[in-house]
């Protein structure tokens, strides 16, 4: 009788692979299975899956499990990876593609009959022509040469590249531009082209979205005035224009190379509100008491003509220290009124429970090579908080008008904290010193404010300040107004920077319909729609273009610390782990701390007290601590970056 063979096999079940760079694996399993954790596959068992692959896989019998559960592959399901990007190494006269994405562990090996042009150093592009099997590297062929080893812009590039960013604005979208015949309508806009506007940015900034002005009322109050770039003008709804804005839902910043969202032709001429050009805006004039009460709002199609194209540097020179150059002189009387204001509203957004998360963010001088030669914190200074209260100002009083009117909208939401990374958060408190209210399902922002407070007297602010970061949630857009937790606010929005956010150009139209027409029933049900799908592909190209952004200065923090290896710094120990703990330097850049570099004892992980300590000594690393490290090694194209202790 034929033994059946069913009864043999273990439980099938399938998943997305992870493979280590040792060449095996883990899958975890799919949620229909029921299975917690990830299923071990040893490197003979992985077949030809590479990491990201979803494959099916047989349990291999329970007495066979050495720590947990163990598989072996039997067919990949789905590939993550046709093509793959990265840095082509020649080695002899074949070459291997070293991946930049961080998923791939493992190189492809590119025969030299499929170099087709490709030098040693060049960012390519790799199809993958075998997949790996047998204990083989994949096998592929240059597709694509995508930037040359000495091209300064080749890291930027081919990490766009990899998140399959197309730079270049579709034919139809410059033919649409080039036909257009925009009638410039001046009678039917309010006219603002003699009041005192300025512009404050930075001093390389082409794309300039926002304008202000102030003025004192005869009541005493103030008059802010936040104009900003009429982008909808230029660019009509459901246009291919529009389309492409939308597909791409904003502006992508990678330290010194910006990928527009609008054409340069509009973000950077048309749209931006330059000095001394008559400029077509959407201006919200709020009045405001003494004590930072908008009392009233409107909102106007206007025209302006700005007086000074501001930079922050010298503006926050003239606030702080009474700086005064020549092109700040026409605008000194205002500007230190805009300051007494901005102070204002600030400490009344702080009193509500507004969370002001000041974290150091990383600046970096590059040279005409594209290597970066110096990384230093980024300075938030006077000019850059007044700008940005002014901006969360106007943002509220959109939000907040349009939520009565129950017009279809996208609002930025950020929802309060879950309980449980609340209660890793008092844990972690608990532990340098600082208490927290013990309601973790309601704890309102001003309770994380007092912690804020309370550390900065401890002089730990900058690590309470990134673990908290950590058990927020992530923000994001919808058409639903569920409130902004870390601003405290019950309504909120974009509505400031159209040139390089689809929301604000959205909420633009918006606000240009209800000034004019308003809108019929089909046209509502349509803009409806649209919020709601504007809403998760903005949300989504938001979060993509965050981490390209980090990716991108984390490879850039290990170029510059490749001079640095040998030398000695000192830093805080900003995370702590089983395998080891990172320490953050004064100039932001991160490194790891192994425990394998550790050899006076042996190290455990105390994950409630965030240290590590030794099991014979009782020597702890502990969240927080100063250390003196040396930096002993640094992988750019991974952007690893490895110190010892001192």
């Amino acid at each position: 009788m034929a033994k059946n063979k069913n009864k043999a096999r273990g439980k099938v079940i399938s998943g997305k692979v992870i493979k280590t760079r040792g060449g095996c694996g883990y899958l975890t399993p799919a949620e229909e299975f029921g299975m917690a954790g990830q299923v071990y596959i040893a490197g003979q068992h992985m077949k030809d899956a590479m990491s990201g692959d979803v494959a099916t896989a047989e349990l291999l019998p329970q007495p066979l499990w050495a720590k947990g559960p163990e598989a072996f592959i039997t067919q990949v399901t789905e590939r993550a990876f046709a093509t793959v990007v990265g840095t082509l190494e020649i080695t002899g006269q074949s070459g291997f593609l070293i991946p930049i994405s961080r998923e791939l562990k493992e190189d492809i090996y590119v025969p030299k009959n499929r170099l087709f042009g490709a030098k040693n150093g060049d960012k390519v592009r790799v199809e993958i022509k075998k997949y790996p099997k047998d204990g083989r590297l994949a096998e592929g062929a240059v597709a694509e040469i995508i930037a040359r080893a000495n091209d300064p812009e080749a890291l930027v590039k081919s990490v766009l590249a990899d998140n399959n960013i197309i730079e270049e604005f579709p034919a139809e979208v410059y033919k649409e531009i080039n036909s257009s015949a925009w009638v410039y309508d001046e009678v039917n806009r309010l006219d603002l082209r003699n009041e005192h506007i300025i512009t404050i940015d930075g001093a390389h900034s082409k794309d300039l979205d926002d304008a202000i002005s102030l003025k004192i009322l005869e009541n005493g109050n103030y008059q802010l005035g936040v104009h900003i770039a009429d982008v909808s003008f230029f660019v009509d709804n459901n246009s291919a224009l529009d389309e492409e804005a939308l597909r791409r839902g904003n502006s992508i910043y990678l330290i010194n190379y910006v990928v527009p969202m609008l054409p340069k032709i509009l973000s950077n001429n048309l749209c931006s509100l330059a000095e001394n050009e008559d400029k077509f805006t959407l201006s919200c004039i709020m009045e405001i008491d003494k004590e930072g009460n908008v009392l009233n709002s409107s909102f106007s199609e206007t025209i302006i003509r700005s007086s000074g194209r501001l930079v922050y540097d010298d503006v926050s020179d003239l606030i702080e220290y009474n700086l005064c150059n020549k092109g700040l002189e026409p605008h000194k009387e205002m500007i230190m009124e805009m300051a007494r204001l901005a102070a204002v509203l600030r400490r009344k957004r702080e009193g509500s429970g507004s969370i002001d998360f000041d974290l150091d963010e990383a600046e970096f001088e590059i040279d005409e090579k594209g290597i970066p030669v110096e990384v230093f914190p980024s300075e938030r200074r006077t000019a850059n908080r007044l700008i940005e209260e002014f901006m969360l100002c106007a943002n509220k009083a959109v939000a907040e008008h349009f939520f009565w009117m129950n017009y279809p909208f996208i609002y930025r939401v950020h929802e309060k904290p879950s309980p449980e990374k609340i209660v890793e958060l008092k844990s972690f408190l608990r532990g340098v010193g600082i208490s927290l209210p013990l309601n973790e399902g309601n704890l309102h922002p001003t309770a994380l404010n007092k912690v804020l407070d309370e550390a900065e007297k401890l002089g730990k602010l900058s690590l309470v300040n990134s673990v908290m970061v950590k058990a927020m949630q992530k923000a994001y857009y919808s058409p639903q107004c569920l409130g902004h937790y870390g601003l405290a606010f019950k309504h909120y929005c974009h509505f400031t920077s159209p040139i390089r956010r689809y929301a604000d150009l959205f909420i633009h139209r918006v606000i240009k319909r209800s000034i004019k027409e308003g809108f019929s029933e089909q046209e509502m049900s349509s803009y409806f729609n649209k919020a709601a799908l504007a809403s998760q592909v903005i949300s989504l190209t938001e979060r993509k273009a965050l981490q390209m952004e980090r990716r991108v200065e984390k490879i850039m923090k290990a170029r510059f610390m490749e001079q640095w290896i040998g030398c000695e710094a000192k830093g805080t120990i900003s995370g702590v782990m089983s395998f080891g703990f990172f320490v953050r330097l004064e100039n932001t850049v991160e490194g790891l701390v192994s425990v394998d570099s550790l050899y006076d004892d042996y190290y455990i992980l105390d994950k409630n007290n965030y240290r590590l300590q030794g099991e014979s000594t009782g020597k702890t690393y502990s969240l927080g601590d100063n250390v003196n490290i040396v930096v002993v090694g640094v992988d750019a194209a991974s952007g690893e970056i490895d110190f010892k202790m001192a």
